[in-house]
């Protein structure tokens, strides 16, 4: 098996050893069949294991993490992560669904640079959105 002869482990299921989550439904059957593995020498480097809602675009749930720079600082805010609220917000949702469509369209002919415009697109939306969400929150607040 490539996991064995590769020396892989799963890096959710170690993280997360007393927990049970699953990532798939299918009528009454729940299973944890999407897995991330990696070496463990890059496991070292991985943070933040999660399981997410995929926004009801699948069956199955979307197991996620991060990997910090080896050997480098923290300095800063760190990478840029959509904030959980916002992928719920309407407006986004509305947004990106347009953006989606279009680039599907395009994708035909220039898959990788497009998808790479794309995630820009979807990070700069994620920002806008948040911030007019806040301000929206903070009026209502003050109200």
């Amino acid at each position: 098996m490539i996991k064995t002869k590769n020396d892989l482990i799963d890096g959710w299921q170690l993280t997360h050893a007393s927990e049970r989550q699953f990532t798939h439904t299918q009528k009454d059957s729940l299973g944890r069949i999407d897995r991330i593995y990696t070496t463990r020498d890059l496991f070292k480097s991985c943070i933040e294991w999660t399981i997410e809602d995929n926004c009801g675009i699948s069956d199955h749930q979307i197991v996620t993490f991060g990997i910090m720079k080896q050997n480098v600082p923290y300095i800063g805010k760190g990478l840029w992560k959509l904030n959980k609220e916002t992928i719920r917000w309407p407006p986004y949702v509305n947004r990106i669904r347009k953006l989606l469509v279009k680039t599907a369209d395009q994708m035909e002919d220039k898959m990788i640079n497009i998808w790479t415009e794309t995630k820009k697109a979807i990070k700069k939306i994620g920002i806008e959105e948040t911030n007019n969400r806040r301000r929206q929150i903070q009026k209502m607040e003050r109200r």
